[in-house]
């Protein structure tokens, strides 16, 4: 399995399956410190997460969902809301692959 494939499972696994909650109010603090959170976990898997990708794709959980991220062990997997569940696998879409010394992709270099 590829380092991408890895990555944006462990990431994404992050924010693992069902709980219900309605709660759609987003609280910035919360929100900054779930982003840090996840960028921290992509850097624990060895990936590296584009911050403005992640932070637009936090931005749609729901205040409950980061509370219940927030309150888990770092690493551990978390019962989000349906919704949250789907938040969590559009955070596969701010991986990037290995890079190379320029900082570009390494699937980009080149072209």
């Amino acid at each position: 399995m590829n380092k991408w494939i890895v990555g944006s499972m462990v990431v994404a696994l992050s924010f693992g399956a069902a709980a219900c909650s309605s709660d759609k109010a987003v609280s910035g603090s919360k929100q900054k410190d779930v982003v840090a959170r996840t960028m921290n976990d992509a850097t624990t898997a060895g990936v590296t997460a584009d911050e403005a990708c992640v932070t637009k794709v936090i931005a749609q959980l729901s205040d409950a969902d980061m509370q219940l991220i927030l309150a888990s062990p770092a690493g551990s997997q978390v019962k989000l809301s349906d919704a949250g569940e789907a938040v969590g696998k559009q955070l596969a879409s701010c991986i990037s692959t290995d890079t190379t010394d320029t900082g570009a992709p390494a699937d980009t270099v080149g072209s």
